[in-house]
């Protein structure tokens, strides 16, 4: 391999994935064997979708990209340009169309990880532009392509907003001689050494790469060290980030030092890498684990039939799995709650538990969906594993406490509750079915912990599925806050619930001002999707909790290659820039040639060193 693809990056759209994941920029660098994929083969730059001439789609129109341009601007950062692509209904099957004739995409970007979307560039208007290329002269861009018998036109430009005339181009263009399967290669662009690292820091694969030597021990002769404040193990990463885990160390051999008899003694112990089972629960989607009176208590969507709120208890979260179903709440026969039940979390919110659940009013097959309100019910006794213990359930309402959390022709569900500096919010999705159905949107409310059955603030909206991984349905849905350092991260879930469904984030600091939208920062790609874990289709609608030993660990949901939705756990791994790594398995968190280790201890006799002192 020759020094230039050493450093270049492909990038490529995806033949073989459906149009809206597909028709991305995909990114793979040059390795060891050829060509490695980045971001386990997903896309990294979606096309936003767009709200002008929808022919009254209140959610929008998806957007793709085909043929992908990556080139160096004068200021030394990086511009994209794309051929645009948006969906169209065609005897009620939904396809993928050209679009924006005479137009091109384009974005900026200092890292080839995140972009500033600039919008449509208007360049020969109604004429068509296809496999774009950009070169640079000084301070003026030439952008030639392909016309519609495959001639060469070109057209330049130095601020990218006004172009010249377009005109045959003497400029050569460059020849693609790189090939790769079920994709199209448009462009090799070459990185700088400090962009390479950092592309294959963020979306290349995070592993454990090695771990540090436990250092030794030492102890004054008679001074038994606590047991339970004996060294982690730090284990080493990929993306040069480090992770401390705790180690199992062999308890009887520490016992059996002689701490009263000078010298060197050695224990052995195994590093704890949370290796769950999966499936942990079958037929549970929509997980949520609460830490509650020394115990962790789930809860779950029963897919079988939705029609049941069932609590588990357990001392570990590895016990959840073989623990009891013990039955909160039926639906009712009519009326209200007579639909089914979706997406429970159980809550501390002001020291006292409750249940945030969405429940329908309607039971029949052709509205099962429709009428779904979110809903919030509180442990009035002490057992949360007794129906009786648990009070009358409230649907939760605006700020006057009169009218519903939706006052409208639409639905919400899938509510979730978390605190952040002093200020508790609500965060759940919501849809609008009248004229014509909505795209499901996350919304947050402030509300107040000393009565949670209503916001304290207006509703506002967060987020829209403007990506095509999240435009299988136009869905975002399932939001969950997790804190790290002065990072707030909601974890969200996008698509349809089949094996499409995949996990995204938002990101904000916690001295923001949560409820403005601008505050918050929305990953491009999904976070987890089908291609991160084997087995595990469809991931998504997850929560966190911290184990034992003071872990984050993700629950979630996935299908079991595709068929039922199932419930699972792994550690969550915070990467070198502090995001957080979803898809870390035990191989991928600690190699099994790390895992056992030994720990030195000397015992020192201090009056022996204060003797040869004098």
């Amino acid at each position: 391999m020759n020094e230039m693809l050493s450093k270049a990056v492909i990038a490529y759209t995806n033949t073989a994935q459906e149009w809206k994941l597909g028709q991305s920029m995909h990114l793979a660098l040059y390795g060891i064997g050829g060509l490695i994929p980045l971001n386990f083969g997903y896309g990294v730059l979606f096309a936003s979708a767009h709200y002008e001439n929808t022919s009254g789609s209140k959610a929008g129109t998806t957007r793709g990209l085909l043929n992908p341009w990556i080139f160096r601007m004068s200021d030394g950062t990086i511009g994209v340009v794309a051929q645009s692509t948006e969906s169209s209904v065609y005897n009620q099957v939904e396809t993928n169309i050209a679009a924006s004739r005479g137009k091109l995409l384009f974005w900026t970007t200092t890292d080839l990880v995140t972009y500033e979307n600039k919008g449509l560039l208007t360049i020969a208007e109604g004429k068509t532009i296809s496999k774009p290329q950009v070169t640079r002269e000084d301070s003026t861009y030439y952008i030639t392509w392909e016309g519609d018998r495959g001639e060469t036109k070109v057209s330049s430009t130095t601020d990218f907003v006004t172009f010249s005339d377009p005109y045959d181009s003497p400029i050569p263009r460059d020849k693609i001689a790189v090939t790769m399967d079920d994709g199209n290669v448009s462009c090799v662009f070459v990185l700088t050494d400090s962009e390479a690292l950092y592309l294959n820091r963020k979306l290349g694969l995070l592993e454990n790469t090695g771990v540090n030597q436990i250092p030794d021990i030492s102890v004054r002769m008679g001074a038994k060290p606590d047991f339970n404040q004996l060294p982690k193990l730090t284990a080493l990463y990929s993306d040069t980030s480090t992770a401390e885990k705790t180690v199992k160390w062999d308890q009887n051999a520490f016992d059996s030092i002689p701490f009263h008899q000078p010298g060197t003694y050695s224990i052995t112990g195994k590093a704890d890498v949370g290796e769950y089972a999966w499936p942990m629960v079958t037929q549970r989607a929509d997980p949520h684990v609460v830490f509650y009176k020394d115990k962790y208590y789930f809860i779950a969507t029963d897919d079988n039939l939705q029609e049941h709120l069932y609590i588990r208890v357990a001392d570990t979260l590895e016990g959840i799995g073989g623990a009891s179903d013990h039955l909160i709440l039926n639906r009712n026969q009519s009326g209200d709650m007579s639909g089914l039940f979706w997406a429970p979390e159980l809550h501390l919110i002001g020291n006292k538990l409750y249940i945030l659940f969405a429940a329908s009013t309607e039971s029949s097959p052709q509205n099962w969906w429709k009428n779904v309100q979110c809903r919030v019910m509180q442990l009035v006794g002490n057992d949360p594993l007794k129906s009786s213990d648990w009070g009358h359930v409230q649907r939760v309402m605006q700020q006057d406490q009169i009218s519903p959390l939706y006052d409208g022709n639409g639905i919400t569900l899938d509510m979730t509750c978390f605190e952040v500096n002093g200020t508790y919010y609500y965060m759940w999705s919501q849809r609008d079915l009248g004229s014509g159905i909505d795209s499901a949107n996350l919304m947050i409310a402030t509300m107040n912990p000393e009565n949670p059955a209503y916001i304290t603030s207006g509703p506002v909206c967060l987020a829209k599925p403007q990506f095509g991984w999240d435009r299988q349905g136009e869905v975002n849905e399932g939001p969950y806050m997790i804190r790290h350092h002065d990072d707030v991260f909601v974890t969200f879930s996008g698509s349809n619930t089949d094996n499409t469904y995949a996990v995204g984030l938002l990101t904000a600091k916690a001295t923001a001002d949560l409820l403005q939208p601008d505050s918050w920062k929305v990953t491009g790609y999904p976070v987890l999707a089908s291609n991160h874990v084997y087995e595990q289709l469809g991931p998504g609608h997850n929560a966190f909790i911290k184990d034992e030993n003071g872990n984050d660990v993700l629950v979630f949901h996935a299908r079991l290659n595709g068929g039922e939705r199932c419930t699972g756990m792994r550690k969550v791994h915070w990467a070198f820039d502090g995001s957080p790594i979803l898809y870390m398995t035990p191989e991928l968190e600690l190699k099994p040639e790390f895992r056992n280790v030994t720990l030195r201890i000397q015992v020192v006799d201090e009056s022996e060193n204060e003797t040869d002192n004098r």
